[in-house]
C-alpha cells in the first residue's frame, strides 16, 4: 500500500522533472527562485500551458508558466528556426509552451507510476480561461514552484489529489 502523496515528495518529484526536461530538451541547468515570479521581468506578457494528471487512483493537473520571450527563445533553440525573441510570434511562444508542459506533465507521470500510482496524461490546455483549472479542489495538494536559466525563469504550479489502494 502506497502512504498518501505529501508537499515534500511532491516538490522533490516536480524539482527533479522540471531539471531534468530543462538541460535534455534545451541544455540549461535550473535553480530554484526563492521569490515569485510575479513580479520579475517578463512577469507581465507570459504564456501558459496546463495538462492533466488523471488514473486510477490521481487526480490533478500541472500548469506551466514562462514569459513568452523565453518561450521565443526556447523555440528557437529547439527548432533551429522562428524569428528572433523580440519579434517572435505568440504562436511559437504558445507552441513551446504546451510541448514544455506535456513533456514535464510526461516526466511528472511517470515518476508518480515508479511509486505505485498510475497517472496519465489529459491533452494540453491553452485556451486563456483557465480559472477552474487554478482552483484547486478539496484534499488536493497544491505545490507551485519557479526556476531560473540563463535564458529567464518559469514556474509550475501542481494541484494533485491521491487516494491509496
Amino acid at each position: 500500500m502506497n502512504s498518501p502523496l505529501d508537499t515534500g515528495e511532491i516538490s522533490s518529484l516536480i524539482s527533479r522533472s522540471v531539471s531534468t526536461v530543462l538541460l535534455r530538451q534545451f541544455g540549461l541547468v535550473a535553480s530554484e527562485r526563492a521569490e515569485s515570479p510575479s513580479s520579475a521581468p517578463g512577469a507581465e506578457n507570459t504564456v501558459e500551458s496546463s495538462v492533466a494528471l488523471q488514473g486510477e487512483r490521481i487526480e490533478g493537473w500541472l500548469l506551466l508558466r514562462l514569459p513568452a520571450k523565453l518561450a521565443s527563445d526556447l523555440y528557437q533553440r529547439l527548432t533551429g528556426q522562428g524569428t528572433p525573441a523580440a519579434e517572435g510570434s505568440q504562436a511559437q511562444a504558445q507552441d513551446l509552451a504546451t510541448e514544455t508542459s506535456n513533456i514535464l506533465a510526461g516526466h511528472v507521470a511517470a515518476a508518480l507510476r515508479a511509486t505505485g500510482r498510475g497517472c496519465d496524461l489529459g491533452i494540453p490546455q491553452v485556451d486563456s480561461d483557465r480559472s477552474a483549472a487554478r482552483s484547486p479542489n478539496p484534499g488536493q495538494l497544491q505545490y507551485s514552484g519557479a526556476w531560473n536559466t540563463e535564458l529567464g525563469w518559469l514556474a509550475v504550479d501542481v494541484h494533485l489529489r491521491a487516494s491509496n489502494p
